[in-house]
């Protein structure tokens, strides 16, 4: 060394082996800035050798100590310093202000999501999957197969473009799918709603993934009541790396429950607790990435469409058929996630509306209320205590009906009255009153029809809205609304009344037909060489169009129409014999009501050529002689095809069995003949081609 300069520090007798653990260093820091340890949701240390500055009277000494650094990830207001805390007696020695700015952008190239960027925190070296700009530090860990926290490291990415070369062979890119995930749910809640992590206080957010070595432990994902933490296996046997966003926002929506609710994991409570979550997934997911929302997990199934399917609940493509009714026989003999499917169904139904009959019989109508009011109520039972400590389906019904009349202040209102309808849906509760629109279905020119409303709430508006086939005469506002069919329009069309309550408002739709019907043809495409018979159906395009008769017409390509036989009202027989100058045809069909007769539907039939060619005598020596024959037709169909074709010059070819052309030639006429006395004996093909086509006939020369 030829010279140093700078601040020199001489180090003598220093002991590099720390005594007390980073833990207890970062316990040490918490207790001395007041912070509560339940508030801290990670740390950073390093061990490092700092010179400490002493006074002494009027003079400051140095003296270098072996330390933890401790940046604490906590929302705590006193969380604003670095500490510097003795590795020997875990004193803090000194502080700082945190002044650094860890936070970046990163590229995530996510196994799920496509490429996505989110912030992580620059430390250590590196960039990691941490993030302590938001109201709770989101913190994404990597178990390496253990179970135990305390055997978790960082996930680190040097440049922060954390690519899928980088992270997919180890499916480490499975945790940028649960951090993004977590950080676009977390910014919902709290953007839309004012909410702070599952606790409404900042509660850390910390997830770990490559959760256990066991197929049973890999195949999982689950919240930790215990230790508050998120765990996301890798897929084994079942399923690919648990990380799919509803999957996220599913296990998120347990950790909400927890904080918020407190339902157990056995008995009922324990399937509110799955519905609830599937809940929360689809909302999220419906939120932050739209795909199949009303899936749970369909892009982590190794042998099925999804894990559950909250639309149709007993999809055979699903690894569990869940119950979509109270009290059923598959509800009384399912596990927890059987007899979920009564609440996640329920928010379906809610959202989308639905009309049928369910499992225990009862016929439901449920007008739809659109996600955003589903999630309110949502949002309103549960972060404001009307779930807590229910333990029956029937008590939830009455909790989320009161968080219903909470939003809108009304005994009886639109959203309460359709919350009370979702719940009978799925078994749960007795039917509310339903307002209904009725009035006729099939509409004409003349006369005038009128549709009423009944069972309209009292203190309430309505206002009555049409399709533009129809035209208004009287009634706006009242309980009666009239109406007829504009003369030059037709088709589907509609009423609606529109109920508003003091805060919202219910639709009721009412279908209708306007003007004659019409009907769309369908059938087979193809014929062939017999007498093949041949099925077509005209089906109406609705049902309010009310046929009462059909009729059909067969029209050939050449433009000659002909009537089909065979057929009877919405059905159609039709057996073509195929003459040979004819490639297709339009099979039409229309249809007759009380307002008139409406336009043609069609279909077409393409006819395969049926026209043979027979060589006589055969076996033959000399010369044969070439008959054209329409094969199934009648005599006099066959005399008319083989005269249109006359004309047509054909270019004959002889192929021996070995595949080797042996004579060519062209003839035209219905019947000609070929010399074949240079061909030794045995097997030929003889093909006839027209340009168009080609046809065999199989040939024996015996001399």
């Amino acid at each position: 060394m030829y010279f140093a300069h700078g601040h020199y520090v001489k180090i003598d007798q220093l002991s590099t082996t720390p005594v007390v653990s980073p833990e207890k260093a970062k316990e040490s820091f918490a207790k001395h800035n007041n912070i509560p340890l339940d508030s801290v949701s990670g740390f950073i240390s390093d061990l490092i050798i700092k010179e400490i500055s002493y006074l002494q009277e009027k003079d400051t000494s140095a003296t270098p100590k072996l330390v933890y650094k401790i940046y604490l990830f906590s929302n705590h207001k006193n969380n604003t310093k670095i500490g510097y805390i003795d590795a020997e007696t875990g004193a803090l020695l000194l502080t700082e202000p945190s002044l650094l700015d860890y936070s970046a952008t990163g590229t995530f190239a996510t196994r799920y999501n496509d490429s996505r960027q989110e912030t992580t925190q620059n430390y250590a070296g590196a960039f990691h999957l941490a993030d302590s700009t938001r109201g709770a530090i989101i913190h994404t860990w990597n178990l390496n197969g253990n179970t135990n926290l305390v055997n978790r490291i960082e996930l680190s990415d040097n440049n922060n473009n954390w690519t899928s070369a980088e992270h997919s062979a180890s499916e480490n890119d499975m945790a940028l799918d649960v951090q993004w995930a977590l950080q676009k749910i977390y910014d919902h809640l709290n953007n839309s709603y004012g909410y702070n992590s599952f606790n409404d206080n900042g509660f850390g957010i910390d997830a770990n993934i490559h959760y256990g070595s066991t197929s049973d432990l890999k195949d999982n994902a689950f919240w930790d009541p215990t230790l508050n933490v998120l765990y996301f296996g890798d897929g084994d046997v079942l399923f690919r790396p648990v990380a799919c966003l509803d999957a996220v926002a599913h296990e998120y929506g347990h950790g909400i429950t927890d904080f918020q609710i407190g339902w157990g994991a056995t008995g009922d409570p324990r399937a509110f607790n799955e519905g609830l979550s599937d809940i929360w997934g689809a909302i999220m997911e419906y939120r932050i990435n739209p795909s199949s929302v009303w899936k749970i997990g369909e892009q982590i199934d190794l042998s099925y469409g999804c894990l559950r399917n909250i639309q149709y609940t007993n999809d055979i493509n699903a690894r569990t058929k869940i119950a979509d009714t109270y009290l059923t026989a598959q509800y009384n003999n399912g596990d927890p996630y059987v007899r979920s499917g009564v609440f996640s169904h329920w928010f379906y139904l809610l959202v989308n509306g639905g009309a049928g009959t369910n499992g225990i019989g009862n016929a439901y109508k449920v007008t739809g209320i659109g996600i955003n009011e589903a999630e309110d109520l949502i949002i309103e039972a549960v972060f404001n205590n009307y779930l807590d400590n229910l333990t029956t389906y029937p008590a939830i019904r009455t909790a989320m009906v009161n968080a219903a009349r909470t939003l809108c202040s009304e005994q009886n209102g639109a959203l309460v009255n359709q919350v009370e309808s979702a719940w009978y849906a799925v078994g749960v509760g007795s039917q509310p009153t339903i307002s209904s629109v009725t009035g006729p279905t099939l509409l004409c020119s003349s006369p005038n029809s009128t549709f009423s409303l009944s069972n309209r709430p009292s203190g309430t508006s309505l206002y009555w809205t049409k399709s533009t086939n129809l035209e208004y005469v009287s009634g706006q506002g009242t309980n009666n609304y009239t109406v007829r069919a504009s003369a030059s329009a037709g088709g589907a069309g509609w009423i609606k009344a529109t109920i508003h309550y003091s805060c919202d408002s219910l639709s009721v739709q009412y279908s209708v037909w306007v003007g004659p019907p019409s009907v769309t043809v369908t059938g087979d495409a193809t014929s062939d060489c017999t007498n093949t018979t041949h099925y077509f159906t005209a089906t109406q395009t609705s049902y309010y169009a009310n046929p009462t008769s059909f009729s059909w017409n067969l029209v050939p390509l050449n433009g000659n129409t002909v009537s089909p036989y065979g057929y009877q009202n919405s059905q159609c027989a039709i057996t073509f014999y195929n003459p040979y100058s004819a490639s297709g045809y339009t099979v039409q069909a229309r249809a007759t009501n009380s307002c008139g007769t409406g336009s043609y539907g069609s279909t077409s039939i393409y006819i395969h050529t049926c026209l043979t060619f027979l060589l006589s005598p055969n076996p033959a020596s000399g010369t044969v002689t070439v008959t054209k024959q329409i094969s199934g037709a009648s005599q006099i169909e066959s005399s008319a095809a083989l005269s249109e074709d006359a004309s047509t010059i054909y270019t004959i070819r002889i192929i021996n069995y070995y595949g080797s052309l042996q004579y060519t030639t062209t003839r035209s006429g219905d019947s000609f003949t070929i010399p074949i006395n240079t061909l030794k004996d045995g097997q030929y093909i003889v093909q006839f081609s027209n340009g168009k086509e080609v046809f065999n006939s199989q040939l024996i020369v015996k001399h």
